[in-house]
């Protein structure tokens, strides 16, 4: 038993992993007994599972129309195969046991909480090599862990069980890279960098609108600045370069877009992906034949080479493409003023507490250490960065706390480094089992259940609303919360909004609409536009469609 004590903090992996399912398993019931079932808490996973389900069930690999909203037509999701691919893996187990279709429900509940798992796994495989120096490492390690597990998953519904989504993959690819980084500056490896590379690559597979790049491109601009400034080989971001262009190429070429390889779209993985990869590798090994010696050499040659390389995109592509807008006029109105992970984070005064929290911290640091160190420069770097990106758009609070946890971390280091205490293995390993027990302490409050009454056809439903309506019912419906479907998304708006009979008619004989549904609990929020429809506003459809009931709230039911 003593022996177990002694190496009980160094199985870290174990104990994250076993947290991880302690935790979920116990939310998960929680989650059953207030709510009285399970279910996602966003749209995306509902309109994955129904992707999911369609491919399993017409065995058709390549991308496809997504048949589900905007009827007749239907439209392209900008999602990619890889987190499919994951999902039905994780699947497999539920459908020994399970249809098909609660199965994919389930094996989805497990996609978040694994890579949650894989992220903190990531942070601690770096972060390990600094703690050796250490006089109570294990003390150190046990807080290490339990704040990771507090900001980490807590901070961040990127994790939850309830929402399996690209977001925590990407949460994953980000949480390698930093570590990969941080491990440069103390047995700095170039497989390890090949790997980053390829794992990238992988998030721009997922994610292929900027996001995607912008983990890259953030990660390669740290590795550049490094090899500018004489702290690391050219090797470094040529192999994380190279790594980089394979991972796209392929998935390019496994997943190509709807319409072929030849497509070139800004918004989804396409030819313009594994070309930009080719320029940014090209351009390192240019760099490394040249062997330029000092930093303003280096700088002048990397600069110039990514000068090229804009130019050459431009030339290939054309300016047009290159700039062409991220979003349709229909998605910029009608949908993305109204997804919270668009807004900025002064829309979100937990993460903006955060963020400013991370930005004092991250002047103690400098105050401290002067920046003596070069993971220290990395990570203030890297810290800024996403900083400023967090400031536009919240989407990308998932790296701003990734990073703080490891500052976190390493600040405690700098604490501890010198300390004479000492504590018990058993204590320590004690306070290690009690860890699950308080983290239920920061479970958030369950949202409300929505309950859909039973429908048939073709609907209009409150937008976010419609994956959800479309996975548990099988209907169509004509607006799906996406970009890439803006015909349906302002039909959608201007039925919930419109005040005209005449206006509202003609879009539900086009769409030949059988049912609405929307809940007195929105029609109830207000005489505001964006909360009360429309249609809850003095118009009696009754007259024309007798299968709609009007409600007391202005809300319009469906008659069977």
């Amino acid at each position: 038993m003593e022996k177990f004590f002694k190496s009980f903090y160094k199985h870290y992996i174990f104990w994250i992993f076993a947290f991880t399912a302690v935790y979920t398993a116990l939310y998960m019931i929680l989650f059953r007994l207030e709510a009285g079932t399970l279910f996602y808490m966003d749209t995306d996973p509902y309109t994955r599972a129904l992707r999911i389900l369609d491919w399993l069930n017409n065995f058709q690999w390549s991308e496809k129309i997504f048949p589900y909203g905007n009827p007749p037509d239907g439209f392209v999701l900008h999602f990619t195969r890889i987190c499919d691919v994951i999902w039905v893996f994780l699947s497999l187990p539920f459908m020994l046991f399970m249809p098909l279709k609660e199965a994919i429900f389930y094996g989805g509940i497990i996609f978040s909480p694994l890579f949650y798992a894989l992220s903190l796994s990531s942070l601690f495989w770096a972060l390990r090599l600094y703690l050796p120096a250490l006089k109570n490492k294990e003390t150190v390690f046990f807080i290490a862990v339990m704040m990771a597990m507090l900001f980490f998953n807590k901070l961040s519904n990127c994790f939850d069980f309830c929402r399996p989504d690209h977001h925590s993959l990407m949460g994953f690819v980000f949480c390698f890279n930093l570590a990969v980084i941080l491990r440069n500056q103390l047995k700095s490896n170039p497989y390890e960098n090949l790997l980053a590379g390829i794992l990238a690559g992988c998030g721009v597979w997922a994610s292929s609108a900027p996001e995607g790049f912008f983990v890259a491109l953030l990660f390669l601009s740290v590795l550049s600045l490094n090899w500018i400034f004489g702290r690391e080989n050219i090797k470094i971001p040529l192999y994380y370069s190279i790594g980089f262009f394979i991972s796209v190429t392929l998935a390019w070429l496994i997943n190509p877009p709807y319409g072929g390889w030849k497509v070139i779209d800004n918004n989804r993985l396409s030819l313009i992906h594994p070309a930009l990869g080719a320029f940014m590798f090209l351009s390192f090994l240019i760099t490394a034949k040249l062997q330029p010696q000092n930093k303003w050499q280096k700088l002048t040659v990397i600069s110039a080479c990514a000068a090229l390389s804009f130019l050459l995109m431009l030339m290939v592509f054309g300016t047009a493409q290159i700039f062409s807008p991220t979003y349709s006029k229909e998605a910029n109105e009608y949908l993305i003023p109204y997804i919270a992970e668009m807004e900025p984070v002064f829309h979100d005064y937990v993460y903006l507490t955060w963020l400013i929290v991370g930005i004092i911290l991250a002047v103690l640091w400098v105050f401290y250490t002067r920046l003596s160190q070069t993971y220290e420069k990395n990570l203030l770097f890297l810290e800024i960065a996403t900083g400023l990106s967090l400031l536009f758009i919240n989407r990308f609070h998932i790296y701003f706390l990734g990073i703080f946890t490891a500052l976190y971390i390493l600040m405690l280091y700098i604490c501890f480094s010198g300390t004479e205490k000492k504590l018990s293995y058993k204590y320590i390993t004690l306070v290690y089992l009690l860890v699950p027990i308080f983290l239920l302490f920061s479970i958030r409050a369950v949202p409300q259940n929505t309950i859909f009454p039973e429908v048939q056809g073709i609907g209009l439903t409150k937008i976010f609303d419609a994956p959800r309506l479309v996975f548990e019912q099988n209907v169509d419906v004509i607006g799906f919360p996406y970009h890439t479907n803006p015909q349906g998304v302002a039909d959608n708006y201007l039925l919930c909004h419109l005040t005209k009979d005449d206006d509202v008619h003609e879009i539900f004989h086009r769409y030949n609409v059988q049912f609405i549904y929307i809940s007195e609990e929105t029609a109830s929020l207000g005489s505001d536009k964006e909360n009360n429809p429309g249609i809850c506003e003095g118009l009696d459809l009754s007259k024309e469609y007798p299968w709609l009931k009007k409600t007391a709230t202005g809300a319009y039911l469906i008659m069977n």
